[in-house]
């Protein structure tokens, strides 16, 4: 008898196995994808029809085969090192790898998931793979144009800035700041991202609001044409900037900006430099005759004037007849006046360069304060001086006269004022020093006040038209004219603010000269080329800017070898016999050696030798200028200057080379 066994089922599940199987294998060998599995020696148990193709191999020719031998070898290490990390959770790699192919080197992505048996441990290691060779070529050109790019702009001789997606002003951050930049502003991105460069580049409220409407245009997508900007840098100087912008809006709404910079102090300061000196010029050629005349005829009149003076003076000591010492007297005092006048007209006239030693404003104030105590008699004077104000690098008498002018101004002013009060102030901010004189006299009338500066110009005497000064109180017209030139000439600023019959206040700004480079200076000269230990003569006949020079040229970082020479005949013999990698050059020198005539004898000597011209004569302003034509190793500042433009110009100079 059979006995029979009902095994449907079994069929069945055999079946749908085998169906599995079957769709698993068209599954592997249809797909684009690579597979492959590998024992953890990295030997091939199997590889897809698709990576046969890809390496041009058979499964038979491959298994048993190590795949690492078609790696790359400059790849082999990572791949090493991902494989490892397949035994540690997640038991999962992502790698990249070039490998070779039937078509040559191509980039492959995988991943790579570790096999576990029913007892937790790692028996083999699949792989699936894909063709990554075009888009990871792709990338690697991004980054190499990026790099580029990045390059470009690290080392680019303007200023760029890039800020995304801005937003109202005060929270608008940049995500590029180049070296440059850097350089300009004085600040990283990071820095000025912190301080918002708003309010850091831009203290004055009025360019703040200017610059909020530009950012305002900007996030209407509006490209700015280039314009002309100022900021203040974080050694609080003064920057003169093009500036141009380009903006992207996107359909988000988002605005990105790309703004340019350009630095133009230089060449705005030799424009103004230019401009001034042509003005002055003008001026001088306006008044040459008065300066003929004043040469021609001080000596001599100051003669008559002495001999009227003298004998005036002795008939006054001898004369008891009252009607007669009250005539003596008039003439004695107008003698004076005419000396006085010929004192002011000869000072107008003569083009002296200052003489430049370190001084306290607050001592020359007093000094003058004390020489007209008579005059101030019955005048409420009031001294505010700060003692943090550094020494002013400037001429003591044209200091003490410019003084003295002013002040008598205001004594005069006050002569008709009932509680007369003149109030003097100095104090420092933004590298600059301040002198104030305050008044509360008869003003100065608006219409006039165009005017004040102008040579032969006065409201006193008979042309007091407002009564505004007591009966006998007259002016000679230079003295402001002469205060005006004085501060130009040590590249002040003189600023008169007036009201009538309530006051006049006078206020001269001055630049401070440092003894020594500020660290802050040392940073921005380190974002240039420094050059070290070379030979420089320094030609200077006063001694306190000789002492500020040598102390900088021979100091860190420069540590140049640096010889002073104080008048032309030395500096001539100096040249003689040594050899120097710089020449810096006063142009005024004492005694019949001139500082051209230094230059011309080098120029003899060494056609090549750095040259740098320090002088504030303004005859020389021009000729200067037709020698930088023709001379690439000639180089000029204007007296006084600051240290760091003094360093930057001979490092500017040392770059050129020598053939």
């Amino acid at each position: 008898m059979a006995i029979g066994q009902d095994i449907t089922e079994r069929k069945r599940i055999e079946e749908e196995l085998r169906q599995s199987e079957e769709n698993y294998r068209l599954l592997v060998e249809n797909q684009k994808d690579l597979v492959v599995k590998v024992d953890l020696e990295g030997r091939f148990l199997f590889a897809s029809p698709s990576y046969c193709k890809m390496f041009n191999k058979t499964q038979k020719e491959l298994l048993g085969q190590t795949f690492m031998p078609m790696v790359h070898a400059n790849d082999r290490p990572a791949t090493e090192e991902a494989m490892q990390s397949l035994f540690h959770s997640p038991y999962t790699a992502y790698m990249e790898q070039r490998a070779l192919t039937v078509d040559g080197w191509k980039w492959l992505g995988w991943i790579d998931t570790a096999v576990h048996d029913e007892t937790g441990a790692i028996i083999a290691i699949i792989g699936v793979g894909r063709d990554i060779d075009k888009q990871k070529n792709a990338e690697i050109a991004l980054k190499e144009q990026t790099t580029t790019l990045n390059s470009i702009l690290e080392k680019a001789a303007d200023g760029i800035c890039v800020c995304h997606n801005i937003s109202e002003h005060p929270y608008t951050r940049f995500t590029h700041w180049n070296p440059r930049m850097r350089e300009i502003t004085g600040y990283t991105l990071e820095k000025i991202n912190e301080l918002g460069w708003y309010q850091t580049l831009y203290p004055d409220p009025a360019l703040r609001q200017k610059a909020a409407e530009r950012m305002a245009s900007m996030r209407l997508g509006r490209d700015i044409q280039t314009e002309e900007w100022n900021i203040t840098a974080s050694d609080g100087s003064k920057k003169t900037l093009n500036i141009s912008t380009s903006v992207l809006k996107e359909e988000s709404g988002q605005v990105h900006v790309l703004a340019l910079l350009q630095e133009i102090s230089e060449r705005k300061r030799a424009e103004e430099e230019k401009l001034r000196a042509q003005q002055i010029a003008a001026e001088n050629e306006k008044y040459a005759l008065v300066g003929q005349i004043a040469g021609k005829m001080a000596h001599d009149f100051n003669n008559i004037l002495a001999a009227i003076m003298g004998n005036a003076e002795l008939a006054l000591l001898d004369c008891d007849d009252d009607q007669l010492k009250k005539r003596l007297d008039l003439i004695f005092v107008q003698s004076i006046r005419g000396k006085n006048m010929t004192k002011n007209l000869v000072a107008f006239a003569k083009d002296q360069e200052p003489k430049q030693e370190f001084i306290q404003v607050s001592e020359k104030m007093e000094l003058v304060v004390n020489l007209l105590q008579k005059e101030l008699e019955g005048i409420d004077i009031q001294c505010r001086y700060d003692q943090e104000v550094p020494e002013l690098l400037a001429d003591p008498g044209m200091i003490e006269h410019t003084l003295v002018n002013i002040i008598q101004n205001a004594i005069h002013a006050v002569s008709k004022t009932e509680r007369p009060r003149i109030e003097l102030r100095s104090y420092y901010g933004r590298k600059r020093i301040h002198l104030e004189i305050e008044d509360n006299g008869c003003g100065i009338p608006e219409k006039y006040r165009e005017q004040i500066f102008d040579p032969a110009f006065t409201l006193k005497g008979s042309r007091d038209n407002y009564s505004a000064y007591k009966t006998g109180i007259k002016g000679t017209g230079y003295g402001m004219s002469n205060v005006k030139k004085y501060i130009n000439q040590h590249k002040g600023d003189i600023a008169i603010t007036s009201a009538m019959n309530k006051g006049t206040t006078v206020t001269l700004t001055f630049p401070v000269v440092e003894k020594q480079l500020s660290n802050t200076e040392i940073e921005v000269v380190r974002q240039e080329e420094i050059h070290t230990e070379k030979r420089v003569l320094l030609v200077e006949d006063e001694h306190a800017i000789a002492e500020i020079q040598y102390g900088i040229l021979t100091a860190a970082p420069f540590n140049h070898q640096v010889e002073i020479a104080a008048n032309g005949q030395t500096a001539l013999h100096l040249l003689e016999g040594k050899n120097y990698d710089a020449v810096s050059l006063d142009y005024i020198l004492p005694g019949e050696i001139s500082g051209i005539d230094v230059y011309h004898r080098l120029r003899e000597i060494d056609s090549s030798m750095p040259v740098l011209f320090i002088s504030g004569n303004l005859e020389f302003l021009e000729s200067i200028r037709k020698l930088q034509l023709q001379d690439p190793y000639l180089a000029h500042l204007s007296k006084p200057c600051q240290n760091v433009e003094y360093i930057r110009a001979l490092n500017r100079l040392f770059s050129l080379g020598r053939p």
